[in-house]
């Protein structure tokens, strides 16, 4: 299925829902994952995450660039600023990303939900694999997407940023 070629206003949302979905790298419905997935994993080693200094956009398949993200991490206070935004994120919200912090986004109900995701991954320094949707004050699904979440930690083991690759594509609206 293709995107929708309209922007997509997050503040346009009345209602916005995260659901975490169960991380299987064999089911199909992750293949679209899969190839970032393993090179993730691969990279880890017997580490709980790379580093990012470990990830080289080279090994990268060129066609999810436009798919990912890397959201920086800061501490005390905990808080997550979007480092990297590929454009098809950037084209379907109709603004950049990059210097965004993720509490200043709208709707401020998802960004807290994705705010409490991420510092989990903090704390367990898992991947995370989850389905969002919006939606417009007649109930309607305006967007609906997945998204893998990879940690990054720094040389102490700590979070350091997220990578994330979003399928905007392949869910109805």
């Amino acid at each position: 299925m293709s995107v929708s070629s309209l922007p997509f206003m997050h503040s346009d949302a009345t209602g916005a829902s995260r659901v975490l979905l169960e991380l299987d790298p064999q089911d199909e419905d992750f293949a679209y994952f899969h190839p970032l997935y393993d090179y993730w994993h691969r990279l880890r080693g017997n580490r709980p995450a790379p580093s990012r200094s470990d990830i080289d956009p080279v090994d990268i398949p060129r066609d999810l660039l436009p798919n990912l993200m890397l959201i920086e991490v800061e501490h005390d206070p905990l808080d997550f600023r979007f480092r990297l935004s590929g454009t098809q994120a950037d084209t379907l919200v109709n603004r950049t990303l990059t210097g965004a912090r993720l509490l200043d986004l709208p709707p401020p109900k998802f960004t807290r939900s994705m705010h409490d995701d991420l510092t989990r991954m903090a704390d367990d320094l898992l991947p995370q694999f989850v389905h969002v949707s919006f939606k417009l004050d007649d109930g309607r699904v305006r967007r609906n997407y997945r998204a893998l979440r990879l940690p990054l930690c720094d040389s102490g083991g700590r979070l350091e940023m997220v990578l994330s690759l979003v399928d905007h594509g392949t869910l109805p609206a």
